[in-house]
């Protein structure tokens, strides 16, 4: 919802294991990976970025956090809280 707000189009995958039903969607689009900022969420990242690429060609980033940063989110709020 964030990064809706913030002026991005964004598809939210409400876990790590959510992705494959919503990744024949993204064919076309420039996708950025989002995912947690944890061991899992970075596995998982590397794994949609591998299958995203088999199955259109494409090769998305994957966002990278700051240390301490659990998730996108809490990347906004507290970028808020420093203004």
């Amino acid at each position: 919802m964030i990064l809706s707000q913030e002026g991005h189009n964004a598809v939210a995958c409400l876990s790590t294991s959510s992705w494959k039903s919503v990744i024949a969607r993204l064919k076309g689009y420039e996708v950025i990976i989002a995912f947690d900022n944890d061991e899992a969420g970075q596995k998982a990242a590397i794994e949609v970025r591998r299958e995203l690429f088999k199955l259109t060609g494409q090769e998305p980033a994957i966002l990278e956090l700051p240390d301490g940063i659990k998730d996108i989110n809490e990347y906004f709020i507290k970028r808020y809280k420093s203004k």
